[in-house]
């Protein structure tokens, strides 16, 4: 059975509270009416011993003047019980003269007599005897039962209303906060249910700071992590595609490329144009092509079969340049290369750093070209390294427009590009080797001008 959190709080606080104001509010009440019974006792004898002392005649204007003090009848009567002297408007026949009590500390109100058809607490006292006083008066003390009642009641209903109050008072407070947390939790189910599906937005924060709040929080961060989580495996299941459909291409492809480059071999040997620099360029693009076949094929896998050798990094700089002028040439686009420090040393894949190299350079190319060609300044790409005390780096900055805004945030990514012929392949590769390396490739937009930004650890 379903067992709402509103009712697991507010039942257990409910019955707490209700027992609470029925001992304290019964305790105060039971107090307040045995205070109210003694008091009116107190008074009733009182009065019953100043008359019992008195050494006046108890007539009928003394007792309705004590009548007036205390709010009591009294009835003065001979042990017959026929009245003698009376405070009532109305004498009546007889008063009852069972249960006479010999002193006043004696009197209680706890018999009940009816006299002239109102209903009265009744107690009579034997009078002892007094000089000019007869000795067998009986003083009958008459307190009405309604006055009483109503005396008790307004002792007792202030702490009864007060409990009442109370109880109200944390009945509501206790359904508000219950309701809101019953709501928040509600909501938060929802929103959990939400990520479930795969809609990872964040929630509001709750407007209060408590532990409501704390699991809002919580639950954003799963819900960031489970987005990141997902955009992860999306771009694992992207490259095991792209190296399943590569599978069945790369050997044709490669077979293609090799058997041209064999015939510009030949053609080179049967000419004797082997010192030809179109012949040199054209060996060495075809070498990329095979080359690059090859890491199309590793994207998104480990590449275990990596030839590491230590490698003077400015030299693969200026081996890629070459492969990429012509191109450069053709887009009125210029290479502005600055050579850092020659002397350091990176131990790395060659083949894997001269691709990344050569994508970057390209890239550059492309963009400042497709600037200029659409109206901005002419094309220069400017390539320059340095080195820190750990790492190489290499910067290739040029006067493109930059990636377009939507796929700025995730330009590293399998199959994201803005260029309509791309597919979005070279950085990513270019990503996974510098990494593998561990190193790092960044970019930044820096006034006009786009930077990327490749950084390897030095030779130890």
């Amino acid at each position: 059975m379903r067992w709402p959190l509103r009712n697991q709080i507010l039942l257990p606080v409910l019955a707490a509270s209700v027992a609470s104001v029925v001992v304290i509010g019964g305790a105060n009440a039971w107090i307040a009416y045995t205070a109210a019974r003694d008091g009116a006792v107190a008074r009733l004898r009182g009065v019953a011993d100043v008359l019992s002392r008195s050494s006046f005649p108890l007539t009928p204007t003394v007792l309705r003047q004590m009548s007036d003090l205390t709010g009591a009848q009294f009835v003065l009567t001979p042990p017959d019980g026929r009245p003698r002297a009376t405070s009532l408007s109305e004498a009546p026949a007889a008063m009852p003269v069972d249960a006479l009590v010999a002193s006043p500390e004696q009197i209680t109100l706890r018999r009940v007599a009816e006299v002239n058809g109102t209903r009265y607490l009744h107690a009579a006292l034997r009078m002892p005897a007094r000089a000019g006083r007869p000795s067998d008066e009986v003083l009958h003390v008459l307190f009405p039962q309604a006055d009483y009642r109503r005396s008790l009641w307004a002792a007792v209903a202030p702490p009864l209303v007060v409990g009442g109050l109370s109880l109200a008072a944390v009945v509501l407070a206790v359904s508000v906060i219950a309701r809101r947390i019953g709501r928040t939790t509600a909501r938060l189910g929802g929103e959990v249910g939400r990520l479930a599906e795969g809609d990872y937005t964040p929630l509001a924060n709750p407007p209060r700071d408590d532990e409501l709040a704390d699991l809002c929080a919580a639950i954003n961060r799963t819900a960031e992590r489970l987005g990141v989580y997902e955009q992860q495996v999306r771009g694992a299941e992207r490259a095991k595609t792209l190296a399943a459909l590569g599978a069945g291409l790369a050997h044709e492809m490669r077979n293609a490329a090799t058997g041209c480059r064999m015939a510009i071999d030949l053609h080179a040997e049967a000419c004797g144009a082997g010192a030809d620099e179109s012949i040199t360029v054209a060996r060495r693009q075809l070498r990329l092509i095979e080359s690059q076949l090859q890491r199309y094929l590793k994207l998104g896998a480990d590449d275990s079969e990596a030839r590491e050798e230590r490698v003077a990094p400015d030299e693969l700089v200026a081996a890629a340049l070459p492969l990429v002028t012509p191109a450069a040439d053709h887009a009125a686009t210029r290479f502005e290369w600055t050579p850092g420090v020659p002397q350091v040393t990176l131990v790395l894949d060659r083949e894997a750093i001269t691709q990344v190299v050569i994508n970057l350079l390209q890239n550059a190319l492309e963009a400042a070209a497709a600037h200029a060609a659409a109206g901005g300044p002419a094309g220069v790409v400017s390539v320059e390294s340095d080195a820190t005390d750990s790492h190489w780096r290499l910067r290739v900055a040029d006067s493109g427009a930059g990636p377009d805004a939507d796929v700025a945030a995730a330009i590293f990514d399998p199959f994201v590009t803005s260029k309509p012929e791309g597919v979005g392949l070279g950085l990513a590769l270019s990503q996974q080797a510098t990494r593998r390396h561990g190193g790092s490739l960044t970019w930044r937009r820096d006034a006009d001008r786009t930077c990327f930004e490749l950084s390897l650890p030095l030779a130890t």
